[in-house]
This record gives C-alpha cells, structure tokens and sequence, in this order.
C-alpha cells in the first residue's frame, strides 16, 4: 500500500530533486513509460525498500560509520528534527 506524505523541503533538496527529475530519471527509465513512481532503480522499475536500504548502507560505509545507516535510522532523525 502507497502512503502520501506531506513534509517541508528546503530549496537545495527540491533543486536536487528537479535535477534527477530532468537529467537522471529519464536515463533510469530507458524505454519504460508510464512509471509514475518518483524513485527508480537502474531498470527503471520502483526503487524498493531493500534497494533504499542497500544504497544507504553503501553511503554509510562510504561515510565510515561504525554502525549500519538505516532508512528506519534515517526517518527516525527525520522525525526527531521536526518534531
């Protein structure tokens, strides 16, 4: 089930958010039309909760975090911040 959510978002997230949209979205789709999911993956298929997950894993260790970074991780910051 799809839940919408409303939240505030700063004009640097909203510029990066219309760069994806413009230059590379288009290439993730290819020849896939119709997709109105925001977030895709290299298919051009819906980016999954477990394709979130491993991208933020990558970027924490990336980043050299000692503890896994998670989307439940990252939301609960989220929410802390704007509480």
């Amino acid at each position: 089930m799809i839940k919408n959510a409303s939240f505030p978002v700063g004009k640097k997230a909203l510029a990066i958010v219309e760069r994806y949209l413009r230059d590379a979205r288009p290439k993730l789709l290819g020849k896939v039309t119709g997709n109105p999911v925001l977030f895709v993956n290299r298919r051009g298929a819906p980016l999954s909760r477990v394709g979130v997950w491993k991208i933020l894993s990558a970027y924490g260790r990336l980043a050299g975090l000692r503890m896994a970074l998670t989307p439940h991780m990252l939301r609960h910051s989220f929410c802390h911040a704007f509480a």
